[in-house]
């Protein structure tokens, strides 16, 4: 069902670009594909891309899963996608690589229709994910968690005469940076003030960016609210009830270290904490939630569905 959702997204899409009346007024077209995900299931020629004898492994030091934070350890229970063979786990890799690729060919045909077009020198294209996919690394899969394999997403923008060529930026910046990122770019006026910043002026060298990103979880396989907020070069995760979290992401791409209880660190978690829940009330925000949970357990009840 998926593949067809995707398929169909694409013809739309090049349908959409290459109609006439795209080149009589500005618009927007946002196509939305569920590929890269599971059920990580692709056409064979993309399977074919990628044997299994050549697909990597996650990377899991010896000891690393019966150490990990209590938070991963109720998520991978409750999933219950944990301790697979390595046959499974490469077919599993396999096949969201192969659904990387299966998409990137949509997007690359999506492109060719765009330049065909004649307005690829006018036209702001952006590409980015809203999760990633934890792919059996930490001994986890699927998302929900603040690991980079599924915090982390991709972010590529391209607007000739307006963002530079082959820039890289190594900064952090968060998805909720795009509202005000589009807004800027199609020229509208001030709205009421947003939570994110428009990339577009740092790109184009006016201002820095913020460097930070704050993200929050509050559903299944958690038992109370999470978030998590970056900056620079340190990540801080946060669990109602549980010991924080602290990695240095300039040193341990892999999140293997965690720094929170290393009494050199102790300013840096401080400091943090303290920023996180200036902005941020996990007490709060689970009295709502259980809250909300009873009422509707109580409706549910009334309506006779439990």
């Amino acid at each position: 069902t998926e593949i067809e959702v995707d398929d169909e997204v694409e013809r739309q899409a090049l349908a959409f670009l290459r109609d006439p009346a795209r080149r009589e007024k500005p618009w927007v077209l946002n196509a939305s594909f569920i590929a890269p995900h599971f059920p990580l299931v692709a056409p064979q020629r993309f399977w074919d891309m990628y044997p299994l004898e050549s697909i990597d492994l996650p990377e899991i030091p010896d000891g690393h899963l019966e150490t990990l934070h209590p938070v991963y350890q109720r998520m991978r229970a409750m999933f219950g996608c944990a301790d697979y063979p390595e046959e499974l786990v490469r077919r599993a890799r396999a096949g969201y690589y192969a659904l990387i690729s299966y998409v990137d060919e949509k997007i690359g045909r999506l492109l060719d229709a765009l330049g065909e077009s004649g307005q690829a020198d006018n036209t702001l294209v952006i590409h980015f994910s809203d999760h990633g996919d934890m792919n059996g690394e930490h001994g986890m899969w699927r998302k929900s968690n603040f690991y980079d394999a599924s915090a982390r997403v991709p972010l590529q923008m391209v607007w000739p005469g307006h963002i530079p060529e082959g820039m890289r930026v190594g900064e952090v910046v968060s998805l909720v940076d795009m509202v005000a990122s589009f807004l800027e770019a199609s020229g509208a006026p001030d709205v009421a003030p947003l939570d994110g910043h428009s990339l577009l002026g740092p790109l184009r060298g006016e201002g820095a960016f913020r460097d930070e990103a704050f993200s929050e979880y509050l559903a299944h396989g958690v038992q109370g609210p999470m978030a998590m907020l970056r900056r620079g070069r340190y990540k801080f995760n946060y669990s109602l009830g549980d010991r924080p979290e602290l990695y240095d992401m300039e040193s341990d791409g892999g999140e293997f270290c965690d720094l929170a209880a290393d009494s050199s660190y102790a300013h840096i978690v401080e400091e943090m904490q303290t920023a996180l829940l200036a902005q941020w009330d996990p007490v709060a925000i689970d009295l709502q939630v259980r809250q909300s949970q009873r009422e509707r357990l109580l409706i549910e009840q009334a309506h006779g569905l439990r």
